[in-house]
C-alpha cells in the first residue's frame, strides 16, 4: 500500500461505491453471456471437449500473461486500465452478436473471443484490486473485499435464470444485448471518477518491467506463508476444473437447461450469503483464520462454480468477457 500522504485526506467509500455498482452490472451481464454460450457450445457440439477448450482457451493467456501485468498496471493509470479492459471485452460481445446474427458464429470464433478477454480480464483485475486500497479507508477493506465478492454472488444467483428466460422469449441475441448495455454502464461509471496515483515502490519498482517482475518474485519468496496460500489455491482451482467442466454436461444429460440454471443459482446463494456475511461483519482480525475456513469447505464439499475467476475477484460462472 503506498504511503498515506499520497492518500485524500478524507477517503471516504463514494468513489468506491461508483465504481463497485458499474462491475455489478457489468459481471451480471457477463454472467448471463456465459450461461448462455456454455449452453450454446454444448448444445450444438454435445462435447465436453469443446467446453474444456474454451476454458483452456482463457486461462492460458492469463497463465502466461500474468507474472508481467502486474509491473505494467503499475506503470499505468489503473482507471484508464479497467477502461480499455472493459471496452475490449465489450467488442468481444459485440462480435458474436453479430455473427451469431450472420448466421457465421462457430466454435473458434469463441475460442478466439475468450483469448482476448482473458487478456483484458488479466489486466482488468489487478489494476482493480490494486486500486482499492486507494479509495477505501483502511479499516473498511474487510467490507469492500466483502462487497466486491457480492458481484459474483448476486450474478450467480439472479443470471442464470434471467437468462433462461432471455433464451427462451429471444435466443442468445437476448442475452448479448443485455450484456453490452451492462457494459456501458460499467464505461459510464468509470468515465465519472478518478483514482488517486500512487508513487512507485522501489522496494519492488525497479527501470524496466523484467526487473519488476524479478523483484516480485524476491518480495513473494521472503514470505513463506503467502507462497503456502498461493499452491494450496492452486491446488484446489487445478482439482475442481475437472468439475467444473463437466458439471453441465452431467445435468443436461438427465435433465433441463432449467435445471442447469437452478442448480447454478442455488450455489451462487452460498456465495451471495458468504459476501454478505464479510462486507456487513468484515472478517476476522487474523486474516488467515478466515482463510482457513473456507479452505476446510471448499475440501469439504462439492461446489458447481470455479473457486477463484479473475474478473475484479468475485468467485462466478467462469466466461472471459466481462
Amino acid at each position: 500500500m503506498p504511503p498515506t500522504d499520497t492518500l485524500p485526506p478524507n477517503r471516504s467509500m463514494r468513489t468506491f461505491v461508483t465504481v463497485w455498482s458499474g462491475q455489478l452490472v457489468s459481471v451480471f451481464g457477463t454472467s448471463m453471456t456465459g450461461f448462455g454460450l456454455t449452453m450454446w457450445v454444448y448444445l450444438e457440439t454435445g462435447s465436453v471437449t469443446a467446453l474444456a477448450m474454451a476454458s483452456l482457451a482463457f486461462a492460458l493467456p492469463a497463465t502466461v500473461l500474468a507474472p508481467f501485468a502486474g509491473a505494467l498496471v503499475d506503470r499505468w493509470d489503473r482507471r484508464m486500465v479497467m477502461l480499455a479492459a472493459d471496452a475490449v471485452a465489450g467488442v468481444g460481445t459485440l462480435s458474436i452478436l453479430l455473427l451469431f446474427e450472420a448466421g457465421m458464429l462457430e466454435l473458434w470464433h469463441i475460442y478466439v473471443v475468450a483469448a482476448v478477454g482473458a487478456v483484458a480480464n488479466t489486466f482488468q483485475s489487478p489494476a482493480w484490486m490494486a486500486s482499492m486500497p486507494l479509495l477505501v479507508p483502511k479499516d473498511l477493506l474487510g467490507r469492500a473485499n466483502g462487497m466486491d465478492q457480492v458481484n459474483g454472488g448476486l450474478s450467480l444467483v439472479l443470471a442464470p435464470l434471467v437468462a433462461g428466460a432471455l433464451l427462451a422469449v429471444f435466443d442468445l441475441p437476448g442475452v448479448l444485448l443485455v450484456d453490452l448495455a451492462t457494459y456501458l454502464v460499467a464505461l459510464g461509471t468509470l468515465a465519472s471518477v478518478r483514482f488517486p496515483r500512487p508513487p512507485r515502490d522501489p522496494e519492488t519498482n525497479t527501470s524496466t518491467v523484467r526487473g519488476d517482475v524479478r523483484a516480485g518474485w524476491r518480495w513473494l519468496k521472503l514470505r513463506r506463508g503467502l507462497v503456502g496460500v498461493l499452491i494450496v489455491v492452486a491446488g484446489v482451482n487445478f482439482t475442481l476444473e475437472f468439475f467444473n467442466v463437466l458439471l453441465f454436461p452431467l445435468i443436461l444429460s438427465f435433465a433441463s437447461e432449467i435445471s442447469a440454471g437452478t442448480v447454478l443459482s442455488i450455489g451462487g446463494a452460498g456465495t451471495l450469503l458468504g459476501s454478505l456475511a464479510v462486507s456487513v461483519w468484515g472478517g476476522p482480525k487474523q486474516r488467515v483464520q478466515g482463510v482457513d475456513v473456507v479452505a476446510g469447505g471448499r475440501s469439504g464439499c462439492w461446489s458447481p462454480l470455479p473457486v477463484c475467476e479473475p474478473r475484479c475477484g468475485p468467485s462466478r460462472f467462469q466466461w472471459p468477457w466481462s
